[in-house]
């Protein structure tokens, strides 16, 4: 389900808002449902990216790249560390980088030195602190590689209905279209076919849809790329062509497709509760619940790659050999 269908959905079951009202209360409901993934022991929101030190410095910035010490930015998604790992420059081998708290002895001991050297071998100490820096004991030479495993964050859903698209097979032109203007231009790196981990999907719906109108799945095309604000591909042909036809874009909530419908239900849970002020708010209370459990579950199971299995008990099984008692 997209950002329109979940609208929709909602709306029909709670009429009378206006759209933005009603993306609010979604996008409320979505955030939700994602910091409930983010608590989870789980990596679905995970991605991994290699920066290369261009600056023989010890401090770094994951999220903006700000002192210009990497060849780019890890991401300004970037939320928090799950691994660090080092290569030094025409090394061969990575080296695991270790966190610290700022009194370690260890870490004190490597930054003793002044002026710092860059360091030429493991250990790779480091420090996270503010939103997205981290400090290593000692600088890292220039051209060493750095790996990073981390959680990206949420970015609310929006949907978009400017212009109007031509397309040839799954080419789409738009005349007065703003595509990449539905996300915010500091989070452009997350369109479609930019990072297929981190990217955020995105659907067309063509043909007029009235809010709270069920939205027909043949006229749904999911978007394989974003090139600019006039120019984006589908997945699958669009048939019939379209000329000069109205459409929708629309983000799609990144948690798995099954449980979209727990946005729907909390964000109903929520208008009901304020402003809506209907009777009815318990049951879909006790609905939200119980599909965010389903979710958690779920989420959970993906993690499972192996089956249960029986194993050796892990401590060996002592036989002592006790003498008869003396008469």
């Amino acid at each position: 389900m997209n950002a329109l269908e979940l609208v929709n959905r909602v709306q029909r079951r709670l009429p009378g808002y206006a759209l933005s009202e009603y993306l609010d209360e979604v996008n409320e409901a979505y955030g939700d449902v994602w910091d409930k993934i983010i608590q989870l022991d789980d990596s679905y929101y995970t991605d991994t990216q290699v920066v290369t030190v261009v600056q023989p410095l010890a401090e770094f910035d994951f999220r903006w790249n700000w002192n210009g010490g990497l060849s780019a930015p890890v991401s300004n998604r970037y939320f928090q560390i799950d691994r660090i790992r080092v290569l030094q420059p025409g090394g061969s081998n990575w080296f695991a980088a270790q966190p610290r708290f700022w009194n370690d002895q260890q870490f004190l001991m490597l930054q003793q030195l002044t002026p710092q050297q860059p360091a030429q071998n493991a250990p790779y100490l480091y420090q996270l602190f503010s939103r997205g820096s981290v400090l290593f004991s000692n600088p890292l030479p220039i051209g060493s590689r750095i790996e990073v495993v981390y959680t990206f964050v949420y970015i609310p859903l929006n949907l978009t209905t400017q212009g109007t698209i031509t397309n040839t097979t799954s080419l789409i032109s738009g005349a007065g279209t703003a595509f990449t203007q539905i996300i915010k231009p500091d989070f452009a790196n997350a369109l479609p076919n930019i990072d297929t981990d981190s990217d955020i999907e995105c659907e067309f719906v063509f043909g007029i849809n009235a809010i709270g109108t069920p939205v027909p799945q043949n006229s749904i095309y999911k978007v394989k790329n974003i090139q600019n604000d006039t120019m984006a591909q589908s997945w699958a042909p669009l048939t019939p062509n379209a000329s000069a036809t109205n459409f929708t874009l629309a983000m799609v909530p990144d948690i798995p497709e099954s449980h979209h419908r727990v946005i729907s239900t909390v964000a109903t849970r929520n208008i009901m509760s304020t402003p809506g002020n209907d009777p009815r708010f318990a049951q879909w209370a006790a609905m939200a619940e119980e599909q965010m459990i389903m979710l958690q579950d779920s989420i959970m199971q993906r993690q499972r790659q192996q089956p249960a299995r029986r194993q050796r008990f892990s401590q060996s099984v002592l036989r002592y050999q006790i003498a008869p008692p003396g008469r």
